[in-house]
């Protein structure tokens, strides 16, 4: 199952995240976490995606802070509505689907969760908000997810307050060391790529200019989708 939640500001990118995971994932389920959306703009994805399940969620103050925050509840949302899925990929909106995740749900298998680490580092110098990256974290069950609620609900981890910039990714290396459980290191290169590899199964927007990411990421799924047709067959959901 793939989860992600998102405020009315990343519509256009719910619309692409969702085309391009049905082109290229066509048999995973779907949930969705609409928060403070319009009713008219959430019957549009409603209409548009009768397959994938949404639930409206009203948030007081949807900073990009209390987004990220709750980013955990969205996880442990999707997994209460459908406990026994088998595997669980909680990401963020702004990512392009271009090839099939069988290959990643099947290096989960024996694994208890799959999670991007990173050496911290930034033009040389080590930032402990660097250490993993929150926006694509793989779950076979809420034990990771629990961890990491705990660790955001106390009044500070490592040393930063909830208004640090990135908290949601250092509670989450925090989690992972309180937590002793099997860990995939999933590889970034592969699954959450800014650097627009031709080989990468999934895109990430994480980077400056990000709208001009969101077109530059439409015309590559114009682009698959025109190479499907010409071949009679889609390779991007067995690749």
């Amino acid at each position: 199952m793939i989860i992600t939640q998102l405020d009315a500001n990343y519509a256009h990118w719910l619309d692409l995240f969702l085309s391009s995971l049905q082109f290229t994932n066509p048999a995973a389920r779907t949930y969705v976490e609409l928060v403070n959306f319009h009713p008219d703009l959430s019957m549009f994805f409603h209409t548009r995606y009768p397959a994938v399940e949404f639930a409206a969620v009203a948030l007081q103050n949807p900073s990009r802070n209390a987004m990220a925050h709750r980013r955990v509840d969205a996880a442990l949302g999707g997994l209460g509505r459908h406990p026994g899925e088998g595997w669980y990929i909680v990401c963020d909106v702004d990512l392009l689907f271009r090839r099939s995740l069988g290959r990643l749900v099947a290096d989960l298998d024996g694994h208890d969760a799959g999670v991007i680490f990173r050496d911290g580092l930034w033009q040389g110098e080590y930032y402990d908000h660097l250490r993993v990256a929150a926006g694509f974290v793989a779950v076979k069950d809420a034990r990771l997810l629990h961890s990491w609620k705990t660790e955001m609900a106390k009044p500070q981890c490592m040393g930063y307050d909830p208004s640090s910039w990135f908290y949601d990714q250092i509670t989450l290396f925090e989690a992972t060391k309180q937590l002793s459980l099997d860990y995939l290191a999933i590889d970034d290169g592969e699954y959450i790529n800014r650097e627009l590899s031709e080989e990468a199964a999934v895109w990430s927007a994480h980077v400056e200019h990000k709208e001009l990411m969101y077109l530059r990421f439409r015309e590559e799924l114009d682009r698959m989708r025109r190479s499907a047709d010409r071949a009679g067959a889609n390779p991007y959901e067995r690749a």
